[in-house]
Order: C-alpha cells, then sequence, then structure tokens
C-alpha cells in the first residue's frame, strides 16, 4: 500500500489500509499522489459555498502524509514511539486559508483518527501527538473536544471557511468552540437560532 493507493480508497471508499512497515514513498508515488490531492481539490470546491482559497499542494502533501503515518502508528502498536519525530512532522504554515482548506482535504478524517486512539492511555506519546496536531488545525477538528491552539482569524475572515466551520459546530454541536464562536453562529443562524442550536 503506498501514498497513491491509500488516497484513492479514503476518497473514493473513505476507507484507510496502512502497511506495516514505515518505508519511504517513491517519487512516482509521490507525483501520483500529488494528482489525486489536486483531483480531489477540484471536485471539493465546485460544492463549497462561495470563492475556494487556493490549493496549497505542500500543505496537502504533508497532511496525507501525516493521516497515513499517523494510522500506522495507531494501528500498528509495535511501532516505537521514538520514530514519530521522524515519520510524523509537523506543518508550521498554519495561518492561511489555503493551507487550513488543502489540510482538510485530509484532516475531515482526523475525528475518525482522534474516535481510534481514545482508548489508548491518556498519557500515550501518540495521543498527544496527534491531539496537538489537531489543535493546530481547528477548522478540520470541530467535534473532537480538543480546543485550538492557533488564533481563528484565517477562518473567520474567510467567507467560506468561515461558513463551512460554523455548519459544523452546529451539526456536532460543539459547545466548546460554539463558546468562542458565539457572533458567528450567531450570524449564521439569524432568527432560526433556537431551530438550530435549541437551549435545553
Amino acid at each position: 500500500m503506498d501514498l497513491s493507493a491509500f488516497l484513492k480508497l479514503l476518497f473514493n471508499e473513505g476507507k484507510i489500509i496502512v502497511p506495516r512497515e514505515l518505508n519511504d514513498f517513491d517519487k512516482a508515488d509521490i507525483a501520483e499522489a500529488k494528482e489525486l490531492l489536486q483531483q480531489e481539490y477540484d471536485r471539493d470546491i465546485t460544492e463549497l459555498p462561495g470563492q475556494a482559497p487556493a490549493f496549497d499542494e505542500n500543505a496537502a502533501c504533508w497532511a496525507a502524509n501525516y493521516l497515513f503515518r499517523a494510522s500506522q502508528f495507531t494501528l500498528l502498536r509495535n511501532l516505537e514511539s521514538g520514530l514519530m519525530d521522524k515519520w510524523l512532522p509537523v506543518y508550521h504554515d498554519t495561518g492561511s486559508a489555503s493551507a487550513i482548506y488543502s489540510v482538510d482535504l485530509l484532516f475531515r478524517h482526523l475525528g475518525d483518527l482522534v474516535k481510534l486512539i481514545k482508548n489508548l492511555a491518556p498519557d500515550d506519546p501518540l495521543v498527544n501527538h496527534i491531539h496537538q496536531v489537531a489543535a493546530q488545525w481547528p477548522f478540520s477538528s470541530v467535534g473532537t473536544k480538543v480546543n485550538p491552539s492557533v488564533p481563528l482569524t484565517a477562518i473567520c475572515s474567510h467567507p467560506a471557511l468561515r461558513y463551512i466551520y460554523a455548519d459544523r459546530i452546529i451539526k456536532t454541536r460543539d459547545e466548546t468552540r460554539a463558546k468562542e464562536t458565539d457572533d458567528l453562529l450567531a450570524e449564521v443562524m439569524g432568527m432560526h437560532k433556537d431551530i438550530f442550536w435549541p437551549t435545553p
């Protein structure tokens, strides 16, 4: 199972399969993966409300690699935690709308990964790592009970991301995120607030 095959299965069926070994991806596989990510972006923006952020290939490739490797570490518990620094690098450009949306092509599945690790020990290095990364990408981690560690400026200032973010908060009934974005939710729900988010 290489990265491109991983992406095809994820995008087409919403499933993942990962190999039992940590091996580098070859150049041909990476090139095909980049094409698949571009195709997924082109498909996804057709359903976006308003103008989509530009595609950030580097951010999308990082997210694809992270989801692949994090899935390996989650499912294959024989892997040493000391290897995470090499195979699960962090991505530091979290503040642009393009990076946020391009990463989300993969990280919208991050919630499933967070559910998979919930039965691991709270102090497990992998749990801490995934939670830290989820906190760095609040647009994709709505509903995971992970609090954002970065400003929401890029999300709230982009019309399309702003709307989707609010919609996700409403759908997941994420109380913590709702408190942080009360004005945004009021703007989106308007007079229908009692319908979409009824007061107990």
